[in-house]
């Protein structure tokens, strides 16, 4: 089975998360976020808290930083730290953006007080690959990896250890999650079947209300 981690289609198959950008709403397997692009003036965290414990909701994200975007750095980080805060309190995984900030991002993971899941989505910059792994966060693959011409990383995909892999659509409409498998499959030693089945496996363990299987 194929499971698409970060998607912007309301899909109802329940392989498929789709990322909800707060404070819209949905009724199907979500992850919901403030995303450093979409920052509010004002933020009802009780509210946000209790949409993130929705019997739905998953996991927190996208959240994180990002230095070209035009919100306030300092207001990204207080409002990226509280939604860690929510999720280390509710026992979920966060799913996160992150452009330029990568040290900043490891930073806090480190001063963390739980060992919760940190998945970086829409992986792309292959050089932070190891930095990644040996701070124990989980990686995201989407549409990149399908561009022979990203050479570095698809080298990366086929170094990572597996248990570290999640795959994803995120907003790309003329991709599917079969797509992104098939490009990540054809970079692994193991082959297609175990590449799907430690994914499964990836998401039972990390995804703690997603019910599957």
């Amino acid at each position: 089975m194929q499971y698409d981690i970060h998607s912007h289609k309301n899909e109802l198959d329940g392989h498929s998360m789709l990322n909800v950008i707060y404070p819209d709403k949905s009724e199907v397997i979500s992850s919901i976020g403030i995303h450093p692009w979409y920052i509010p003036d004002s933020i009802d965290w009780i509210d946000f808290e209790a949409r993130a414990n929705a019997s739905n909701n998953i996991a927190v994200g996208e959240c994180g930083l990002d230095k070209l975007c035009a919100s306030p750095f300092e207001r990204q980080l207080d409002v990226f730290k509280k939604q860690i805060e929510i999720a280390e309190r509710n026992h979920l995984p966060l799913i996160i953006h992150c452009v330029r900030a990568f040290e900043e991002v490891i930073s806090l993971k480190r001063n963390t007080t739980k060992a919760l899941p940190w998945i970086i989505h829409g992986f792309s910059k292959a050089k932070m690959l190891d930095r990644l792994i040996d701070s124990d966060f989980y990686i995201s693959f989407g549409e990149a990896i399908c561009n022979e011409r990203n050479t570095a990383l698809r080298e990366v995909c086929g170094k990572i250890p597996l248990d570290r892999v999640f795959l994803e659509t995120d907003d790309q409409d003329k991709i599917d999650i079969a797509s992104v498998y098939n490009a990540f499959s054809e970079l692994r030693p193991e082959g297609r079947e175990l590449v799907e089945a430690q994914i499964e496996m990836n998401i039972k363990e990390v995804f703690d209300k997603w019910k599957i299987g």
